[in-house]
């Protein structure tokens, strides 16, 4: 029997080195789960070997429509 995983899925896009990747999610009627980050899948969609994670965040929002920015800082 097969168990459902997340798979992460990389995309190029016009600017060099920014990569765009599709991650799924496992879900049932008690809700739902979803790696952020599982490297040796990452590197398989197209991650470079050498990224080091720093960070990774999750953030809800309790109402709709609301839009968050992504901050970078050096």
């Amino acid at each position: 029997m097969s168990v459902p995983t997340t798979e992460f899925t990389g995309h190029t896009t016009d600017i060099p080195g920014l990569l765009i990747f599709d991650v799924t999610y496992v879900g049932d009627d008690r809700g739902y789960f979803q790696e952020k980050f599982q490297k040796a899948k990452l590197v398989a969609a197209g991650l470079p070997e050498q990224f080091q994670i720093v960070q990774n965040s999750l953030s809800y929002n309790k109402e709709t429509g609301v839009t968050r920015g992504f901050h970078a800082e050096p």
